[in-house]
């Protein structure tokens, strides 16, 4: 639960407002808040043990990321993309990420390349064990690390507001994609591409590696969009 204050002493220097949005993010990308779901101030606010007021603030966090819509007179709604949506954003991150391999080859230095390698080391260790969250936070850390590498602050804000809006879709992909062994391969590949410094080979892996997981977050959200048809108990008025 977050903290009323940020807390230097254990390294957590965000305001009460980012640690409200960051726990908002977890729930909503697990599932807990669904496509749709209503967030009535009142209720959230008491879910979450804080005010009101920085919670308004952690919406308007999570709106600007594409997470959340907030509309004049209604509750805040979590975001609903069509799979059209996920297509057209998940064209662009592919681009981004593509990109940023090849300037990772051209610009990393041995502490950027050394963080990669541990990212990667990190999913191998979960490759066999059943934690789907985990397993997908070392996914996610290995690619953020990839655009921290390629060290441009354009690409770096672009490419997380892209991936924001996309996390939750990502972290569906653990229902439809099981073969950890294959993601771990192509993680592999891609990290000798940026060791190797060979430009055309990252872009080509990463695009690869990314296009599969276009085409297993579409499978995953054809199950969900089912089920996100059925009515709903217990969702909260507006």
């Amino acid at each position: 639960m977050p903290r009323s204050r940020a807390n230097a002493d254990d390294g957590d220097f965000r305001t009460l407002p980012q640690q409200v949005a960051a726990e908002l993010r977890r729930r909503i990308v697990l599932g807990e808040f669904p496509p749709g779901a209503h967030l009535p101030e009142r209720e959230t606010s008491a879910a979450l043990g804080v005010s009101r007021t920085p919670l308004r603030e952690a919406l308007r966090i999570l709106a600007s990321e594409g997470l959340v819509v907030i509309r004049p007179a209604r509750s805040p709604e979590v975001a609903d993309p069509s799979a059209q949506d996920l297509v057209d954003l998940f064209s662009v991150l592919r681009v981004l990420e593509a990109l940023a391999g090849e300037l990772a080859c051209l610009r990393a230095g041995p502490a950027e390349i050394d963080e990669i390698r541990a990212c990667h080391a990190r999913l191998l260790t979960l490759v066999a064990r059943g934690e789907p969250a985990a397993f997908f936070d070392a996914d996610m850390a290995f690619h953020e690390a990839i655009v921290r590498a390629a060290d441009n602050a354009a690409l770096l804000k672009s490419h997380a507001d892209y991936n924001s809006r996309l996390r939750r879709a990502r972290f569906m992909t653990s229902r439809v994609d099981t073969d950890r062994a294959r993601i771990a391969y192509e993680h592999a590949q891609i990290l000798a591409a940026i060791e190797a410094r060979d430009t055309r080979w990252a872009a080509a892996t990463l695009d690869t590696h990314l296009r599969s997981a276009n085409r297993k977050i579409l499978e995953a959200y054809g199950e969900d969009a089912a089920e996100k048809r059925r009515p709903r108990t217990g969702r909260a008025a507006r």
